[in-house]
């Protein structure tokens, strides 16, 4: 954890969507300060508290979407994934803490390969919690999570591929599918289990 940069609390959510959402009871941190400054994957991570409902709709894929898909950042490339089932799954109302890129090493291996490498008080996000990653890391930030390899999610397509999500300078927040065998550009995306 380095800096302000890596945590999107209340304030933060308060400071962006103003009152488009209601936060009666903000839900504890589930890690501890030890845990929080030395997680178990070492790597860069990203803190942040994830509403279950947005200006009155679930904070599922279709709602950042209709939210974000005009032509400024954060915005989405294409919208294939609209009228699939797992677009209409939202997020939980509770904190999440991610690595801020793909686990090392996880590159160009298959999916299970990928999964057997995550420690066990880690696991795979679904592809709402990682697309949220994404967009209230650029929201801070000014760029996105996903830039430099692409991260598979715990979600499949109606085809039986896995989903991944990558993000572009140019184009924004892709969300594609590829089966679970290694492919050169693809890693994993982990989150701290509660």
């Amino acid at each position: 954890m380095t800096g302000a940069k890596n945590i999107f609390g209340p304030d933060e959510w308060t400071g962006f969507f103003g009152g488009r959402f209601n936060l009666d009871s903000i839900p504890e941190i589930p890690w501890s300060q030890t845990e929080i400054e030395k997680p178990g994957i070492k790597q860069e991570h990203f803190l942040f508290l994830v509403l279950d409902r947005l200006e009155g709709m679930p904070l599922n894929l279709s709602t950042w979407y209709h939210l974000y898909r005009g032509g400024a950042h954060p915005k989405f490339f294409g919208d294939w994934y609209l009228i699939m089932p797992f677009a209409q799954d939202a997020c939980e109302y509770r904190w999440y803490n991610m690595p801020t890129c793909i686990v090392e090493g996880s590159d160009a291996l298959s999916y299970s390969d990928q999964v057997a490498l995550l420690p066990d008080e880690y696991e795979v996000p679904t592809v709402t919690e990682r697309v949220t990653a994404n967009i209230l890391y650029f929201l801070l930030n000014g760029r996105y999570l996903d830039t430099d390899c692409s991260a598979r999610v715990s979600n499949v397509c109606i085809c039986g591929c896995r989903l991944y999500v990558q993000a572009h300078l140019d184009d924004g927040i892709y969300i594609y599918h590829w089966d679970d065998e290694p492919h050169s550009g693809i890693g994993i995306a982990a989150s701290r289990k509660l």
